[in-house]
């Protein structure tokens, strides 16, 4: 009986941990609006933006490919910034992937340039959106990578996010 009652507490504390642990696990992946001071982006359900990135922003998503690709995450994002002009900016980012489209946008004073890319790698076929702006004489690359041919709910958040990134 003495060992009852702390036994009891000890598995309703374990239950409360674990409840807490899975909460704050599903908000991670809760659809929100990541902010610097250079960029926005309005990432998607589903996705988890990395607290420490190596790049100003890196994202990936909770699901993994179908098999035989289920090592591979079913999606990627990362902002890179360099000072390269926005051509060769554009020339890397295209580089060795085929063109499926090409558009031209302008927001307010910035200038945007958004590829459609299917790209080989390790005998897997990639679909890359990418999103090139030049401000300040930077040029930021919001690249969005996953396995060719996505779901179509998968690629209009692909798409959704993409259109979201903004320089401010």
């Amino acid at each position: 009986m003495e060992l009852l009652i702390p036994g009891l507490a000890l598995v309703a504390l374990m239950v409360w941990a674990s409840t807490r642990i899975k909460r704050t696990a599903a908000d991670a992946f809760a659809p929100e609006t990541v902010e610097t001071a250079e960029f926005s982006i309005k990432k998607p359900e589903g996705w988890l933006s990395i607290a420490v990135p190596k790049l100003p922003f890196e994202a990936y998503t909770k699901d993994y490919a179908p098999p035989p690709n289920e090592e591979i995450r079913l999606g990627t994002a990362s902002v890179e910034v360099s000072k390269d002009g926005p051509d060769k900016a554009a020339a890397a980012a295209v580089d060795g992937a085929n063109i499926v489209d090409e558009l031209r946008e302008k927001v307010g004073d910035v200038h945007y340039r958004v590829f459609t890319l299917n790209r080989s790698k390790d005998d897997l076929e990639l679909l890359e959106l990418v999103k090139l702006a030049e401000q300040n004489g930077k040029v930021y690359t919001f690249r969005i990578k996953s396995l060719a041919e996505p779901a179509a709910d998968f690629r209009r958040d692909m798409e959704g996010m993409l259109d979201s990134f903004e320089l401010k």
